[in-house]
């Protein structure tokens, strides 16, 4: 996998590797929030919503693991994965640092507005809130200036091996369903800068129960 140049979302000047793809048409100038309050406020709600978005591509993969999608042999590594809440919780940061840094990508790139920008960095902060390890300054750092596609491959390999899973063909599922995931992740940003604060509400107290499941996650 080549590295491509640029910056991640982390650091001084906080710019995005270049966008792969095209702005999206919708104006994020018109979604901009009003005060640092609300920022904050919805920048913890995409946050929630894209972990919700992340659990869900997990199981799926842990599900198609244990069924002997992948072989046996690679099914014979749920009989050993590891599951202490601490440790899916580490996973599911990886993906969810990576799909916020997907976002930005995917929403404008290096032509992104600084308020956007800043946005993305208080929802990678309010990862590491929620799990301090990895940072999310780490996980960025460890995959963003790759291309998208070696960049989700490289977070699920790291998420998975959170778990004691090194099967090549789980790897690839996974990157390959985060990868897929760009329209998704665009519904969530757009729900999330729109402030619709009962929607919001409503999906991340689902989010919180499922938080609270992290410790009984039945792999």
């Amino acid at each position: 996998m080549n590295q491509q140049s640029g910056q991640s979302v982390i650091g001084l000047g906080a710019q995005f590797v270049s966008c792969e793809s095209s702005t999206r048409d919708w104006h994020l100038q018109s979604r901009k929030p009003q005060s640092d309050k609300e920022a904050q406020s919805l920048a913890e709600a995409f946050n929630s919503l894209i972990y919700t978005q992340c659990r869900e591509q997990l199981e799926g993969s842990l599900e198609l693991l244990r069924c002997g999608k992948f072989g046996s042999d690679a099914a014979r590594q749920c009989t050993t994965v590891k599951k202490v809440g601490i440790q899916i919780e580490r996973a599911l940061k990886t993906l969810t640092c990576t799909s916020i840094h997907l976002s930005g990508i995917e929403s404008g790139g290096a032509e992104s507005p600084e308020w956007f920008v800043r946005f993305l960095f208080r929802a990678l902060l309010s990862a590491d809130s929620k799990c301090s390890e990895p940072t999310a300054k780490s996980i960025i750092k460890a995959v963003g200036s790759y291309k998208s596609h070696p960049m989700a491959w490289l977070a699920a390999e790291a998420s998975l091996l959170e778990l004691g899973i090194t099967d090549r063909q789980a790897v690839e599922n996974l990157g390959d369903s985060i990868h897929a995931a760009a329209t998704l992740r665009l519904e969530i940003l757009q729900m999330s800068l729109s402030g619709e604060k009962e929607i919001l509400k409503q999906r991340t107290s689902a989010n919180f129960l499922q938080r609270l499941a992290s410790s009984i996650f039945d792999i």
